[in-house]
């Protein structure tokens, strides 16, 4: 007896503390082994959260601490606090309110009423800005349905808006959405299993560290419209085609005059260099002498005489080796 009796006290702490350590984990946002979980409610580990250097820090780390506690009644984390420093108080307060841990901890609460007040306008919030993204990317507001799975989706991610953005992007979110309006019995679990078929934690985390690097960190500039107006597009095409027929019907009026085409005979270069006519020495010499007279006669000013003839005929020599032009021969 005396040998039992330690053997259940030491079972008993044991006991508690697994549930104590289980709890800090469930509850924590830090809980990496979380994603092996199955069912969309577990947040994505954070070293699949994309690196950002253009963030500023927005809080401190004592407001921080004094917001996980007002709403989650628990102090952060020191990964936490290291996290949502980057956060306002107000963009922090509405992450908490809308966060799943929150939504265990109201539970086992007295005050529901005021606190359901809370959390109607965080998630009211939180829906708009889902609203709006997806209208600027496919034109169209999705129903109530898509909505809570979207929410769900993102707060899995961690409510990284540039995770969500490359998420909504994808070439595969078209079937990541058929799939989801199509399942009958869509539970959280089931949301989770149609989003890891779709899509690759570390792709969507390269993705959206482009997306920060070409944008400079600016979210706005990274919504970018992806739908296409079908209507719009056949109505332009069945335009065209018409105009195309009706181009079809008009008789062809062949042009009333002809430019007459003159051919023009070929002539070797030899025989036109044969055709020129030859200047001799004492020619080229007249020539140049009288040249010279009357630019060393000019009353401009700014004209220096030619003083040296043979230079100035080397000048000239030069020029026809460069151009070939004319048949001239000198004699220097």
């Amino acid at each position: 007896m005396k040998i039992i009796l330690p053997i259940i006290v030491l079972l008993t702490i044991i006991i508690l503390c697994i549930i104590i350590f289980n709890n800090n984990i469930y509850f924590s946002e830090n809980f990496v082994g979380s994603y092996n979980q199955n069912t969309i409610e577990d947040l994505i580990p954070t070293s699949y959260i994309p690196h950002n250097p253009y963030l500023y820090k927005k809080s401190t780390e004592y407001e921080v601490i004094d917001v996980y506690k007002k709403i989650l009644n628990r102090s952060p984390t020191s990964i936490e606090i290291e996290l949502k420093v980057f956060l306002s108080k107000d963009e922090l307060t509405e992450e908490l309110y809308n966060s799943y841990e929150y939504d265990r901890l109201i539970k086992i609460q007295d005050n529901l009423a005021i606190n359901d007040i809370e959390q109607t306008i965080a998630q009211r919030n939180l829906n708009t800005k889902i609203t709006y993204l997806y209208k600027e990317l496919y034109n169209k507001t999705p129903d109530e349905r898509l909505l809570m799975t979207l929410k769900d989706c993102f707060i899995h991610l961690r409510n990284d808006p540039y995770l969500f953005l490359v998420f909504m992007q994808s070439k595969n979110y078209v079937k990541f959405e058929s799939e989801i309006l199509t399942t009958k019995n869509l539970t959280k679990a089931a949301i989770l299993e149609i989003f890891d078929k779709y899509y690759n934690l570390l792709e969507l985390k390269i993705l959206a560290e482009d997306k920060i690097r070409s944008t400079g960190g600016d979210i706005s500039l990274s919504v970018q419209t992806t739908y296409t107006d079908f209507d719009n597009i056949r109505t332009e095409l069945t335009n065209i085609i018409n105009e195309q027929e009706n181009t079809s019907n008009i008789a062809y009026i062949p042009p009333t005059t002809t430019m007459p085409i003159t051919e023009v005979p070929f002539v070797p270069r030899s025989e036109i260099a044969n055709t020129e006519p030859t200047i001799t020495s004492a020619e080229m010499s007249s020539n140049m002498a009288d040249i010279l007279k009357y630019l060393n006669s000019s009353s401009n000013a700014n004209i220096e005489p030619f003083t040296n003839f043979k230079q100035s005929y080397g000048g000239i020599k030069n020029v026809y080796d460069i151009t070939k032009v004319g048949n001239i021969y000198y004699n220097l």
